[in-house]
């Protein structure tokens, strides 16, 4: 097996209004604070309480 490593993730995600335009992101970092990967997606119409991405 290979060597263990440890990651961390921000994630975040809003609406303006209620329902309103919402959006949500991420950002994917190493141990060391590196950055790895981002993403962030419009949601279209949706409210604060209910944000989702679906791949």
């Amino acid at each position: 097996m290979g060597k263990m490593s440890e990651a961390i993730i921000y994630t975040d995600g809003a609406a303006r209004g209620n329902p309103g335009p919402a959006g949500a992101g991420a950002i994917l970092t190493g141990s060391d604070g590196e950055k790895i990967g981002e993403v962030c997606e419009y949601l279209g119409e949706k409210t604060n309480n209910r944000l989702s991405i679906r791949r």
